[in-house]
């Protein structure tokens, strides 16, 4: 009979050769790692705007095997732009590329093919309008632990100014965040409203101007903002929708007395109106703070109504 220490070796020798087996017959399953706070962006609907000039930049990092990361800016014709991945960690290899309008033509790239080394993209802007930045990893199988890296896109000699303007674009009657808002003034760099309808424009000349926010869904807001060099002002922007058919407060296809009995009741506040009731009624609208109907209003629906306007 097998003495028992012979049996337990000989059980522990075979448990250890199926592990073996067994762990070189099934890959381990990868481990998550988190993603970065800027996810998902991993495609340019989807992507978040990078504010230029910016000396903080934005943190990134590749959580995903195939990971990519897209920002976009507002280029200006004319302009240069450098766009730099700074800080890199030592499992990093960076590919910068600069997409066209479109966010699928590619304009230019860059990847000097080392770890750990940092890369710029030099970038000249053709014409005015929104373009795209995708950052990818030069190994995509590659991922997770110190793949990080900062980003920054500026103009290569630097903002020649020292005064900021930063605020949030939001709707006049909901308050709520306007994402994709064009801010600008007549001489800066245009910033893009975030998710949380925050902007930011980096480096202006001081003086008094007028601030502008512009979007496809609503009427274009202007609003005075007085800079002073090394000081950043807050400016909140609001805008009034545009998705409405001004005087149809009632949504019925045409305006009528009911659309100027609406209107009458929303001025004297007998009633609120709705978003949509609101956008319709605001006829007039005195300003991108003009969160109620006046009776300016009450007589640009009667216009319409009478023909006029």
């Amino acid at each position: 009979m097998m003495p028992f220490y012979k049996k337990f070796r000989n059980t522990a020798i075979c448990f250890f050769l199926l592990c073996f087996f067994l762990s070189a017959a099934v890959p381990a399953a990868e481990i998550p790692y988190p993603p970065d706070s800027y996810e998902p962006d991993n495609g340019f609907e989807t992507t978040r705007p990078i504010t230029v000039n910016d000396s903080a930049g934005q943190h990134h990092h590749f959580h995903a095997p195939g990971d990519a990361d897209w920002v976009k800016f507002y280029g200006l014709s004319g302009k240069n732009y450098r766009i730099r991945t700074l800080n890199v960690e030592i499992r990093c290899n960076s590919v910068i590329e600069i997409y066209d309008t479109d966010g699928i033509s590619l304009l230019k790239s860059r990847n000097y093919g080392i770890e750990g080394e940092d890369e710029i993209l030099y970038w000249y802007c053709p014409k005015e309008g929104l373009y795209f930045v995708r950052i990818t990893q030069a190994e995509p199988e590659i991922f997770g632990e110190n793949t990080g890296y900062d980003l920054y896109a500026d103009y290569p000699e630097g903002p020649v100014f020292d005064g900021n303007i930063t605020g949030y674009v939001k709707d006049v009657f909901s308050a709520l965040p306007v994402a994709g808002a064009i801010v600008r003034t007549a001489v800066s760099q245009p910033a893009l409203s975030g998710t949380d309808g925050a902007y930011a424009i980096i480096g202006h000349a001081a003086g008094n101007f007028t601030l502008t926010a512009e979007h496809p869904e609503y009427r274009a807001a202007e609003v005075p903002v007085s800079v002073k060099d090394s000081i950043t002002v807050r400016t909140d922007i609001f805008m009034t929708s545009s998705l409405c058919s001004k005087g149809d407060v009632n949504g019925d296809g045409s305006v009528e007395l009911e659309d100027l009995r609406l209107t009458f009741h929303f001025f004297t506040g007998t009633r609120p109106p709705s978003a949509e009731e609101f956008c319709a009624a605001n006829t007039a609208f005195e300003g991108s703070r003009d969160r109620y109907i006046s009776l300016e209003d009450v007589k640009g629906v009667f216009d319409i109504f009478m023909g006029e306007k």
